[in-house]
């Protein structure tokens, strides 16, 4: 079903993994020469760069909605998903905002151009901001064409990345349905959502990850899904 997994940077080495599992090509969306390659069939594991290949998982449309935080906000907002409360413009933030999370770069990767200020603080120019959601748990939820295949919990790890635990899926029903249906608003098909949550029933939806660390589990269902 797949002939090439298309990477970029940052998703490098979970592309690799994935395409040597499955016994097929790695190629870098933007650097490497797709001429004469238009009949292929290929995994989009985080790339937004057009290729004239045909893409079976993960539209480059929908890596890009994905990628900008705005758009994924808007579109998760209007479906009904939980998003955290946010704004565009400096002026526009609420005084009842206790801490306030500013992000420099909208379609920054994980935690860059960041900073959480406190609520009578100057409040710097950004792209986005958002009303920072106190929470005990951070997960990670992988979904599939519709179906949740593996749930983590998140924990840092101290060199400044984190740790996947994997968890099994009790207690996870709500999260399970508004991560699918965030998948379906998104058009995305595969994806990691990074959640936090105050309880299993009472979370925010962060980030829509189309180029997530390829975990054990997750590589299992990929390569029996695929590998066809």
């Amino acid at each position: 079903m797949i002939d090439i997994v298309v990477y970029s940077n940052p998703s490098a080495k979970s592309a690799k993994k994935l395409a040597a599992a499955l016994g097929v090509r790695a190629m870098n969306g933007w650097d490497d020469n797709f001429y004469g390659m238009r009949d292929k069939r290929v995994f989009n594991y985080g790339c937004s760069a057009k290729t004239p290949c045909k893409t079976v998982v993960n539209s480059v449309a929908a890596v890009e909605c994905c990628i900008d935080k705005i758009s994924t906000f808007q579109v998760l907002r209007h479906a009904g998903v939980p998003v955290p409360n946010f704004v565009t413009n400096q002026h526009q933030v609420p005084k009842h905002w206790e801490q306030i999370v500013c992000r420099a770069d909208a379609r920054g990767c994980k935690n860059e151009g960041m900073q959480i200020i406190s609520q009578g603080e100057a409040i710097p120019k950004a792209a986005l901001y958002t009303e920072y959601f106190f929470h005990k748990k951070e997960y990670r939820v992988v979904v599939f064409k519709g179906k949740v295949v593996a749930i983590y919990s998140k924990e840092e790890d101290g060199e400044g990345g984190w740790d996947l635990e994997y968890r099994q899926n009790k207690g996870f029903d709500l999260m399970n349905v508004q991560c699918v249906n965030a998948a379906k608003a998104l058009g995305i098909d595969y994806v990691g959502f990074d959640v936090v949550a105050k309880t299993k029933k009472d979370f925010v939806i962060l980030e829509a990850n189309t180029g997530p660390i390829l975990t054990e589990e997750v590589q299992e269902y990929l390569v029996n899904e695929l590998k066809v």
